[in-house]
Order: structure tokens, then C-alpha cells, then sequence
């Protein structure tokens, strides 16, 4: 009785033109599968357009998208904007973004960019303010000796 079941199924699937092809325990029909269609907030699409960009060293394009944002998702992507201005040699406009945020609200990694940014500008005096604040007010930060170091190569900029 069971074979004639089982034979019977066989011929059912084989006269109903449906081809299956079974490919470790995965089947495959011609027949296609219903595709959610939920749209992606424009804002997510910047977000995620620009970081790819970013990681893609195509800071230019990053930045493009990164103006596209504001709000909460700017600043889920704030140090990869101001890193792509960095990058990209424009650091006055790497300080305008970081100016409308108060120190405090910056991670210190956003902080010691800040100070790079100073750096690569020869505002030594800034640098110094910066990277002291950091040393301050991070001192469990994993940047400790690079802060000192830096510190300590700009006090020798300022003895010469």
C-alpha cells in the first residue's frame, strides 16, 4: 500500500510540470517567492550609502551623502563625516561640524581628531587646549600615550 502512495505522489509531481531540483535539502522552483516590499527610510539610505563610501576611501561621495543627514543619524556617522573632511584636506570644514557639538558631547576619539584637525591648521595652542582637555577628562581613554606623546611634541615645537 505504502509504495502505491509513494508512486503515486511521484507521478503527481512529474504530470504537474512543477520542476523541484533538491540540492542538499534546499528545493528550487521556477515559481518565485513573494519579496517583502518595505521601503527604506531615505535617511537610513544616506546613512548607510555614505558609510560604504567611506570605507571604500571615497570620502568626497561619503561627504555627499553625510549632508544628506541630521539628527541622530549624523551623529551615528559624526566621526566618519569629520574623518572624510580630514581626509579630503578641507579640515576648516571638519571644525564647522564639530562646532555645533560642545566637547563633552564628543567621544574622545572624535576629540583627539579635533585635535589633529588643530595640528594640521599649526593652531598649536588649540592642539595643546584640546588634547589637555582630553588627558582630563578621558584619562581612561586608550589614546593616554598617544595624547602624551603628542602633548610632548608640541611643548617641543613651542621650546625651539
Amino acid at each position: 500500500m505504502s509504495k502505491l502512495v509513494v508512486t503515486f505522489l511521484i507521478n503527481c509531481i512529474f504530470c504537474s510540470g512543477i520542476n523541484f531540483f533538491w540540492d542538499l535539502g534546499v528545493g528550487i522552483s521556477d515559481f518565485a517567492a513573494p519579496t517583502p516590499t518595505q521601503k527604506i527610510d531615505l535617511s537610513t539610505f544616506h546613512r548607510v550609502a555614505g558609510m560604504k563610501k567611506y570605507y571604500d576611501n571615497d570620502y568626497h561621495a561619503a561627504i555627499y551623502h553625510f549632508k544628506q543627514l541630521n539628527g541622530i543619524n549624523l551623529e551615528n556617522v559624526l566621526y566618519e563625516y569629520v574623518d572624510s573632511y580630514y581626509s579630503t584636506a578641507q579640515p576648516m570644514d571638519a571644525l564647522i561640524v564639530l562646532d555645533s557639538y560642545t566637547t563633552s558631547d564628543l567621544s574622545d576619539n572624535l576629540i583627539y581628531l579635533k585635535s589633529q584637525i588643530y595640528m594640521d591648521l599649526e593652531d598649536y595652542n588649540q592642539a595643546l587646549i584640546t588634547l589637555n582637555y582630553l588627558l582630563t577628562h578621558h584619562n581612561q581613554s586608550e589614546y593616554t600615550s598617544i595624547i602624551r606623546f603628542d602633548i610632548e611634541k608640541i611643548n617641543l615645537l613651542f621650546n625651539e
